[in-house]
């Protein structure tokens, strides 16, 4: 019966290690295809709750977090999802940021790759 279970346990690896698997998003298209007609949901940032935006394909990113309008810009430039943003009337600036898919999820990590990350479900 252990070594049922065991190979239960192996069987099951695997599948999760895949489920977490990060592919960097490497083109302006790539990003694109991920995110149209779709909204990002935050996930997993304790103490800021209801963040959900909308990326368009021409560069608007607008949405709501914590009750409060958010809108911005963005670009691709070198690889990298550069945006600005403004969150009720704090001016929150650019940044550019690398972009990883893991599963149905998107990952932005700020600062060229450097800095906090945050993770979006894909809606």
């Amino acid at each position: 019966m252990r070594n049922l279970a065991a190979i239960a346990v192996a069987a099951a690896l695997p599948v999760a290690a895949m489920a977490d698997t990060a592919a960097r998003v490497e083109s302006r298209d790539q990003f694109i295809a991920l995110v149209r007609d779709r909204a990002l949901q935050l996930t997993g940032i304790a103490g800021i709750a209801g963040v959900t935006l909308r990326v368009s394909p021409t560069g608007a990113i607008e949405g709501e977090a914590a009750g409060t309008p958010v809108r911005g810009e963005w670009n691709w430039r070198d690889g990298l999802f550069c945006r600005t943003l403004i969150w009720g009337d704090r001016d929150l600036g650019p940044n550019c940021q690398v972009v990883e898919q893991r599963g149905a999820r998107l990952r932005f990590i700020a600062d060229r790759g450097e800095g906090q990350y945050a993770d979006f479900r894909l809606r």
